[in-house]
């Protein structure tokens, strides 16, 4: 029999180690994927498409409590930053932009709705339902700011029949974290409501070394999300959906100077011969990559808010939906220490505002014989800002440099797709998109001495501009058997606006980068013991938006070409009704075939004596260079993970153990590729015991049992080689209560 679900299984399933747990589905059942990414429910062997799904239950069980941990669940993605902005790499496809309006090249969505802010996107997951996680371009149904992918979270709907769960754990580092999800009828079987809540506080793995040590680098995060739901007919549903988020994280921006790199160690001699250190300086350095040395505070704090109005109507021949939303991010405090040293040289305090509106309207058809289809248009308005970047240290004397500037953008959009049955076993699909774009670019330097400037200044306009594009989509599907197996061909392309580089008040923009990609697949029904889902790529990317740090502001330049090429997939056997293996493989090669003027920061070198040409490690020297044929950043050759998973029914109850193995090849966070993450394997553990007819379940978890250093994030500029590290070795338990 085949259990007909939401999600299914992906390369990583069950991955152990968990922070948060809940009621799974047991791991050797047989699913039916059923996903959207089409704007229509379909199962997952049907869409032409690579995408990987999970679970919130899959999910949890592979210790994904935040969107930042997704990257062991999907083979091809890393969930990786700058700074405390989240910016997931599908592929090769990346963006280190973080100027407040740039977004990220893989868009994120949270129950329709697009999150454009990439400090809010380090969501924590107390009531998520299921995550899919689109490839490739995706420029027809998702548009905007998805050349790399989607990411489209599901989290869980009210219910008419009263349902909890409750979830508290406690793990190393004096962690402590609490989810509960609440939801039942208030109106008979019209209206429904939910409330969900997540609250974490840990001390951080990062040690002060500059406070005898202390662990005061952690987080403090609170999140809530009420939603109501109206059924005023069979044929009409209502959502409203209200969420808040407050959030103060310690670990995105704690850096350490790569090999001690930093200015903090002295300035060179006049002769260039010689590195005259700096009295009494504490420098950080990677080979002790947990011992921060900043003689600042760092960290970063986001205040959000959200609201949606969902509204979807059976019309008969269609599915009419509807998705309003807006979202304010009232305040965001970012402080920075550039040279992770005890040097007090360049320092940042940057606030950031970002509110923003979208509209969208989709119309999915039923079936007319052979033929379907699905069209919709979308709005979107952001105003994001920096309110101000302030610039100040000993670097600049008495003199601050304050910059109040801001990006507004307008997007409008409209789309369609048909679907046609060729013959009994060949489908055909084309699809169009056009987005039209307009940015302006607004704002002003200051210039103080010891405090903000005063009130805002006025914000003038400096320059707008507006792009437009049209993304198609043709695939083919061959239905092999009777089974749901089929084979698949897609040609697809996508566009992410051009944009300013606020950070120095730009009066030019930077322009659109655009994909093509040509991809085919094989997906097997998953009925069968050993079922799969196989895909092999080639990209063609132009104009890519490259991110440099310039006498400490943000510049965006957009790179020549690049070619991307690669497979990977998901292979799971179900060995016995108890015990099932899964298995990922992603294949990736990713170089810029044509970037000949690089913006990059280089290490000072001694320009005489018995060290020339030797790097000093006093920080670094903005240049440009030709890096044609180097890889593009956050794309290792090789990932895999292999999962084993075993559920046993007991006399006494439910017993669950699962451990993955999960590495990574090496990978650069430069385009000159001169800083990278080293190679690694990681090992994830768990066991659980669900006691019979009680509703708890006990956890006992693990994770980076390896004792790894993974860089999470790089801050790379004149003064430093900054990197951040993810947590060591972490391990817990978990309780839980469901009903």
């Amino acid at each position: 029999m085949i259990k007909v679900i939401t999600v299914g299984v992906s390369a990583a399933a069950l991955l152990a180690g968990s922070q948060a747990y809940a009621q799974t589905t047991p791991a050797t059942e047989v699913t039916e994927v059923i996903v959207t990414a089409q704007r229509r429910a379909e199962r997952l062997q049907d869409v032409p498409l690579s995408i990987t799904t999970q679970t919130g239950e899959q999910l949890a069980a592979q210790g994904v409590v935040n969107l930042r941990d997704l990257s062991v669940a999907v083979p091809g993605l890393r969930m990786q930053a700058t700074g405390p902005n989240l910016q997931p790499a599908i592929r090769g496809v990346s963006s280190q932009q973080s100027d407040p309006g740039n977004d990220a090249n893989v868009a994120i969505y949270v129950d329709g709705v697009y999150q454009a802010n990439q400090l809010v996107n380090a969501m924590d997951l107390p009531d998520v339902e299921r995550i899919e996680v689109a490839k490739g371009p995706q420029g027809t149904l998702f548009g905007r700011n998805a050349t790399g992918g989607a990411i489209q979270v599901f989290t869980k709907a009210p219910s008419f029949t009263p349902t909890a769960q409750l979830r508290l754990g406690y793990g190393r580092f004096n962690d402590w974290v609490a989810q509960g999800f609440v939801s039942g009828p208030i109106v008979g079987d019209k209206l429904a409501a939910s409330v969900s809540a997540a609250y974490r506080n840990w001390d951080g793995y990062t040690r002060d070394v500059l406070n005898g040590g202390a662990r005061n680098n952690g987080i403090d995060s609170k999140s809530a999300r009420l939603k109501l739901l109206f059924t005023p007919t069979d044929d009409a549903k209502l959502t409203l959906a209200a969420g808040y988020i407050d959030r103060y994280d310690g670990t995105a921006t704690q850096f350490i100077a790569v090999n001690g790199n930093s200015v903090g160690r002295g300035v060179l001699s006049a002769n260039g011969a010689t590195l005259i250190p700096t009295p009494g300086a504490i420098v950080s350095n990677s080979a002790r990559p947990y011992d921060v040395v900043q003689n600042y505070p760092t960290f970063v704090a986001v205040k959000d808010v959200n609201f949606s109005l969902k509204g979807e109507f059976d019309l008969g021949f269609a599915n009419l939906t509807s998705i309003s939303a807006y979202d304010r991010m009232g305040r965001a405090n970012n402080d920075v220490d550039t040279d992770q040293s005890s040097v007090d040289n360049v320092f940042y305090n940057v606030v950031e505002r970002q509110k923003s509106f979208s509209q969208e309207v989709t119309l999915a058809s039923r079936k007319m014989g052979p033929l379907s289809w699905v069209a919709g248009v979308f709005y979107y308005y952001s105003d994001g800002r920096y309110d101000p970047i302030r610039v100040h240290g000993n670097a600049y004397g008495t003199t601050e440099i304050d910059v109040y500037t801001r990006q507004k953008t307008h997007a409008w959009a409209a789309f369609g797709e048909v679907y046609y049955d060729i013959t009994d076993r060949l489908t055909g699909i084309a699809g169009v998109r056009y987005s039209k774009e307009k940015r302006e670019s607004l704002g002003t330097f200051a210039f103080g001495g010891g405090g903000f400037v005063p009130g805002r200044p006025d914000e003038p306009s400096l320059d707008d501009h507006t792009w437009d594009s049209f993304t198609p989509r043709f695939s083919l599907r061959y239905k092999l058997d009777e089974a749901g197996d089929n084979l698949y061909a897609t040609y697809s392309t996508g566009f992410k606006s051009g944009g300013y580089n606020i950070a120095i008040a730009a009066t030019e923009p930077f322009n659109p980068e655009k994909i093509k990609a040509f991809e085919v697949g094989l997906k097997t029904s998953p009925a069968r013991t050993i079922s799969a889902n196989l895909a092999a790529f080639y990209y063609k990317y132009s104009d890519l938006q490259v991110q440099a740090i310039v006498n400490n502001f943000n510049v965006t330049n957009n790179a020549a070409r690049a070619t991307i090429k690669g497979f990977d997939g998901d292979v799971t056997w179900r060995a016995t009704p108890e015990f099932m293996v899964t298995a990922g493989l992603s294949y990736l090669h990713a170089r810029f075939t044509s970037y000949p003027n690089a913006t990059t920061n280089d290490p000072i070198t001694f320009t005489s004596g018995p060290l020339l040409g030797q790097p000093c490690l006093c920080g670094n020297l903005t240049g440009s260079r030709n890096v044609s044929g180097a890889a593009l950043v956050r794309s290792p050759d090789w990932t895999a993970s292999v999962t084993a998973a075993y559920a046993k029914e007991l006399p006494m109850g439910q017993l669950d153990a699962s451990a993955t193995v999960y590495h990574s090849d090496k990978y650069f966070l430069d385009v000159e590729n001169r800083i990278h993450q080293p190679s690694y394997t990681t090992l994830g553990a768990r066991v659980s015991f669900s006691p019979a007819d009680t509703g708890v379940k006990l956890t006992a978890w693990g994770q980076n049992l390896t004792n790894r250093k993974v860089i999470q994030g790089a801050f790379i500029l004149n003064q430093a080689d900054g990197v951040s590290f993810g947590p060591p070795r972490t391990y817990g338990v978990t309780v839980e209560y469901a009903f």
